[in-house]
């Protein structure tokens, strides 16, 4: 029996809350195995390239990440929001995209290609020329597979984009820590990094090149494609300014510590430089662990973009709204349980993933992780507002939110007297513009569609997060419970409390929130409805 292909009927709220739960099932399969990617590689990398190798990493990987990540989420969401319109039309998309991204990213490919010695210079080190040049191919390969990544999101194809982000995520911490693993430093890393980027393309190319040829080109794929990587360009200059600025700040606040008012010596300089790598790959480490309540929300903002540029195209803002808030509530626990345990354990956790030579980077990791948490709804609020049609408006907000953190660490890193005050003080430069920029977006989308944060949940999950977060700060540290017990503890039973410590943190915190009511009778039916399948759409599909 052929599949029916007729127009199919207008879905139901119920549907609709079904479908986006399915998809956000799914991508959130694929994003978590892309946070064990992550993961892999920050507890790999500082062991294998020990924390000045750790550091050229950060640094390289922030400078490629504020061109890719414009490419990635700008050209994903443009695309999408495209093909959400008619999906019947993804083919003409796809190649009406390809066009226009294939020679940009080719042009930013060749240009860091040519110039990637000076790059490296800039960044005092010319050894890592290779790379700068790994990063370019890196560049073009992450813009040409975002259309693909776009139109599947735009279609609600969340499987085969799961797939994809699955398959792309294994092969890149594989090929990046085999990279090091070989001694072949960052040339390694990034080498493998450019492999992986290029293998996933091509098995898109392969994959999806057959597509249909009707439907019609979108007329302002340029403008919504350039207004969101602008809006994107300065949106990852607010998130990697840190470390922008944290490297040539702290060069200068340390040769001003050394010299003591005399010049210093050239083996001082090299001292010093070495002191910088150190403090970048401390600040590194507590960057990328206190990113991972960010990476949790990926897969929310990749199911609500679609679904909220479809309600904005048929001009039905009450569905707008429910998304909204309905997407919000649930960001708040999602990113508050995964917060939870970096808010309280700072030191511990930097300690198990880092070992002694990351000693500092708990420091910034106490304040990068209430910041981060800011800094997620604000991705998530930002997004929203997109897909809603307010490009322009993310725009502004961002840029305002760039003058803040450059204001924030212009002002507070050159007063710092030593390296732990520098990295300490970074993290609160690091809130700052954060704050105001979910404060931002809250202000716009509760505008648009009244305030996005149920109160109720606010109050729970700010004071029972809060009260666990103290409890954690307080509990001793592995070095305080030898102490206590008056003998030095073997490693594996250092590993044992502090994930005991974790994990009672985190069933406290949600047994807390079903205890007060958070989660009803509502949430539970919303979950049926996602994992339950219709009959008559099983039967559909094997027809």
């Amino acid at each position: 029996m052929s599949r029916h292909t007729g127009p199919s009927a207008p879905m139901s709220a119920t549907d609709q809350t079904a479908e986006a739960g399915r998809g956000f099932l799914i991508i959130t399969a694929a994003k978590l195995w892309f946070m064990v990617g992550g993961a892999l590689i920050t507890l790999g990398l500082p062991r294998i390239v020990g924390v000045g190798g750790y550091g050229q990493f950060t640094v390289i990987n922030n400078d490629l990440g504020l061109f890719s990540m414009v490419m990635v989420t700008g050209v994903t969401q443009a695309v999408s929001r495209a093909v959400s319109r008619s999906p019947t039309s993804s083919g003409v998309v796809i190649r009406q995209s390809l066009g226009l991204i294939g020679a940009l990213s080719a042009a930013l490919c060749v240009l860091g290609l040519i110039f990637a010695p000076q790059i490296a210079a800039l960044r005092g080190d010319e050894s890592l020329t290779f790379a700068y040049r790994a990063a370019s191919v890196i560049l073009f390969a992450y813009g040409l597979y975002a259309v693909y990544i776009g139109a599947l999101n735009g279609k609600k194809d969340f499987r085969v984009q799961a797939k994809f982000d699955i398959g792309y995520t294994t092969m890149k911490a594989t090929l990046v820590l085999l990279g090091a693993g070989l001694g072949w430093g960052m040339s390694g890393v990034f080498g493998g990094f450019a492999a992986a980027s290029v293998l996933i393309l091509v098995a898109c190319v392969v994959t999806q090149r057959e597509q249909g040829a009707a439907g019609e080109r979108y007329p302002g794929l340029i403008a919504l494609g350039g207004g969101i990587m602008a809006s994107q360009l300065v949106f990852q200059f607010v998130f990697r300014q840190d470390v922008m600025v944290l490297q040539p700040v702290a060069t200068r606040v340390l040769m001003d510590l050394a010299s003591a008012g005399t010049p210093v010596s050239p083996e001082g300089v090299l001292a010093v430089t070495a002191e910088v790598q150190r403090l970048l790959g401390n600040y590194g480490l507590a960057a990328t662990i206190a990113r991972l309540p960010w990476q949790a929300t990926l897969a929310i903002t990749f199911v609500i973009f679609p679904m909220l540029s479809e309600a904005n195209f048929a001009g039905d803002r009450a569905r707008a709204g429910d998304y909204v808030r309905t997407a919000m509530r649930y960001s708040l626990l999602l990113i508050a349980t995964a917060a939870l345990v970096l808010c309280a354990l700072p030191d511990a956790i930097v300690s198990l993933i880092g070992g002694a030579d990351f000693s500092r980077a708990g420091i910034a990791l106490s304040w990068l992780s209430v910041a981060y948490v800011a800094f997620a709804l604000f991705n998530v609020q930002a997004t929203m507002l997109t897909a809603s049609g307010q490009a322009l408006a993310v725009l502004i907000v961002t840029c305002l939110t760039a003058g803040v953190a450059f204001l924030a660490y212009l002002t507070l890193l050159p007063g710092a007297t030593d390296v732990s005050e520098l990295i300490r003080r970074a993290g609160i430069a690091t809130l700052l513009p954060f704050t105001f920029g979910l404060a931002t977006t809250t202000i716009l989308l509760t505008r648009r569609f009244g305030f996005p944060f149920p109160l109720g949940t606010v109050t729970r999950v700010c004071g029972i997060g809060g009260l666990l977060v103290f409890a954690g700060r307080m509990a001793p540290t592995v070095e305080g419970l030898a102490e206590l017990l008056g003998r030095p503890l073997p490693k594996v039973v250092g590993v044992v409390y502090v994930l005991v410590l974790a994990l009672t943190l985190v069933v406290v915190f949600l047994g807390a929130l079903f205890a007060t009511g958070e989660f009803g009778p509502e949430d539970k039916a919303r979950v049926l409805r996602v994992l339950r399948r219709k009959p008559s759409a099983a039967a559909g599909e094997r027809a």
